[in-house]
């Protein structure tokens, strides 16, 4: 068996239907709420909390952020 497919079905298994990815989602949203951050720099989908993108984000924005 290949390994990128085995990588993808891990992966899949993490983020599907997990409750702990679901509250930290929820939490990370919150904060970022509170903070003023823009749901454009925090995108609603729980894909984001996997993001390693930082970067892309604007210095203010990037600080606020991280």
């Amino acid at each position: 068996m290949s390994v990128k497919p085995l990588e993808e079905a891990i992966t899949r298994s993490i983020k599907d239907n997990n409750p702990l990815i679901i509250e930290l989602h929820t939490l990370i949203s919150g904060y970022a709420n509170e903070l003023g951050i823009d749901e454009q720099y925090v995108y609603p989908t729980k894909d984001y909390i996997f993001t390693s993108d930082l970067k892309s984000l604007t210095g203010a924005i990037f600080h606020i952020a991280v």
